[in-house]
């Protein structure tokens, strides 16, 4: 099953970094940087309004513990957002590709 892997990081280059960490490890196949995007939400009792850049990381659900085991060792929040989602249908050529890099890059 294709899972999309949401994070939120300060800087591009750190996302950018990220996002060649797992593709080039093969824990994903596609990770798209996207931003700046401005975040407003409550932390350590201060509400925080911060410009950061979203990571969109395109994998198989088994991967997902590596993935999120990975993304918590190279980012620099305490705290990082990691959230997964499923998806439903997925273009069955495209579904191919993400597990045959992944397979390659594993194996």
């Amino acid at each position: 099953m294709l899972i999309k892997i949401i994070t939120t990081i300060s800087t591009r280059d750190e996302a950018e970094k990220i996002g060649s960490v797992l593709v080039e490890e093969g824990l994903a196949a596609c990770c798209q940087v996207s931003g700046p995007i401005l975040s407003i939400y409550p932390w350590k009792g201060i509400i925080e309004r911060n410009e950061e850049w979203m990571l969109v990381i395109k994998t198989i659900k088994d991967m997902y513990g590596a993935c999120e085991k990975r993304i918590e060792e190279m980012h620099s929040y305490e705290c990082p957002q990691i959230v997964a989602f499923n998806a439903e249908e997925v273009y069955r050529p495209y579904m191919d590709w993400i597990r045959a890099w992944i397979e390659e890059k594993r194996s």
